[in-house]
């Protein structure tokens, strides 16, 4: 097998490389140079925190990704690879067990999605998404106990992959195709969003056909009534300022983000719920 070095360089970012394998993008672009199969989109999608009237260094919220065979992938931008995953129904405990987190994958129908781990080998769950009317589908939400939990961006990228002798170019180009003309989407919070100890980040994931109307309303999987939330908060009616950002993920798909603050704490580093 040879060795394929890319290096990108991400304007918004702090001074240095990531060459770590776990960072989203070298997670992702690595299922495309070691398949070498064309991918329609892929997506960088970062999270900006003005604090005080001062930017926080850049974040990798994750990278979405459009494949050929029409699911969507979203590789986490994690600060920390996860080896272990919990997961309930309710208050029903499901899964306790060892897992190396890598990415979630929604297919081509919308209807359902699973997580993958690291070797893209073991699958788990197979959780609905929720309708929203006019074919846009409430996918997951993904709450954070703090700024932490997501890595910082660095201004270069490094992907290192293991390929085929002799197909280094052609993959290479597979790679280009698929970042030609993606939209990089930054994600802010409302202005009026309230920041202290005792709140955390929550972000709502649509998607829907390529133009669809924006939703507004509050299916956005707010965790309640789970035993990692300390809140009594009931999200779906609190009056919580809100920001909606919505881009082009393909000629086919679009992505809708919704981000907000929540009263509480989570005790667990990162949370995703349906």
């Amino acid at each position: 097998m040879d060795t394929l070095e890319v290096t990108f360089k991400l304007e918004h970012g702090d001074k240095g490389v990531d060459d770590d394998p776990y960072n989203p993008l070298s997670r992702s672009l690595n299922k495309i140079l070691q398949t070498g199969k064309p991918f329609k989109r892929l997506t960088n999608c970062f999270f900006r925190l003005r604090t005080n009237g001062e930017e926080n260094p850049i974040r990798w919220f994750g990278v979405f990704i459009h494949s050929q065979g029409d699911r969507i992938l979203f590789f986490p931008g994690f600060s920390d690879s996860y080896h272990e995953i919990q997961g309930f129904r309710g208050k029903s405990p499901q899964w306790n067990q060892s897992f190396s987190f890598d990415h979630i994958s929604l297919e081509s129908n919308l209807k359902k999605y699973h997580i993958t781990d690291f070797s893209s080998g073991n699958h788990l769950g197979s959780p609905n998404t929720y309708p929203l009317g006019e074919n846009r589908h409430f996918w997951f939400s993904l709450s954070i106990s703090s700024l932490n939990a997501l890595r910082i961006v660095k201004e270069k990228t490094k992907v290192i992959a293991k390929i085929h002798p002799n197909d280094s170019s052609r993959r290479t180009e597979v790679v280009l195709q698929s970042r030609e003309n993606a939209i990089f989407q930054i994600l802010e919070l409302n202005p009026e969003s309230i920041i202290t100890d005792d709140t955390f980040f929550h972000f709502g994931v649509i998607v829907g056909p390529s133009g669809f109307r924006k939703y507004k309303d509050t299916i956005l999987g707010f965790p309640c009534n789970l035993p990692s939330v300390q809140s009594q908060m009931l999200y779906t009616e609190a009056k919580v300022p809100t920001r909606i950002h919505k881009f082009s993920l393909s000629d086919q798909y679009d992505i809708q983000i919704v981000t907000k603050t929540l009263q509480g704490k989570l005790e667990l580093p990162v949370l995703i719920t349906t």
